[in-house]
């Protein structure tokens, strides 16, 4: 999917990620969210000023939460949605690289989410795998 497409997933976030975007987005004007399309379970999205990034015809438009796009680089044929919905979330841990940060020491992730029980897999600074099940959402 070319980045001037309609979205190509079904994506939301939980209000801790919602209310992270609108601060930023006060403090910074327009943002976005991109992640890399690396093949591993990594979910690290950088999050930047819009513009910092140049978006091209590899990086697919995920969705927008809270008027901030979310970008992903294609790293398969096939895209990274399927049938399940994206959530972005926040975990502890700080910003990935050149991420704006909220100064809460908390950055953001992206996970799948399962019918009614879905995991984060985050990694921590250490990169040990971290299951956390979430219900509520």
């Amino acid at each position: 999917m070319a980045t001037n497409d309609a979205p190509a997933c079904s994506i939301t976030a939980t209000p801790e990620a919602r209310d992270a975007l609108r601060q930023l987005k006060e403090q910074h004007g327009d943002i976005i969210l991109h992640v890399a399309g690396a093949n591993s379970g990594l979910r690290r999205p950088v999050c930047l000023p819009a513009g910092e990034l140049r978006i091209g015809q590899r990086d697919d438009l995920l969705g927008v939460i809270e008027g901030v796009p979310v970008y992903q680089m294609q790293s398969r044929p096939s895209g990274e949605c399927h049938s399940d919905e994206l959530v972005i979330d926040m975990v502890d841990g700080f910003p990935v690289g050149f991420s704006l940060s909220t100064g809460t020491r908390r950055r953001f992730t992206i996970y799948r989410k399962h019918g009614a029980q879905s995991c984060v897999q985050a990694f921590s600074q250490d990169s040990n795998v971290i299951g956390v099940q979430h219900d509520d959402y």
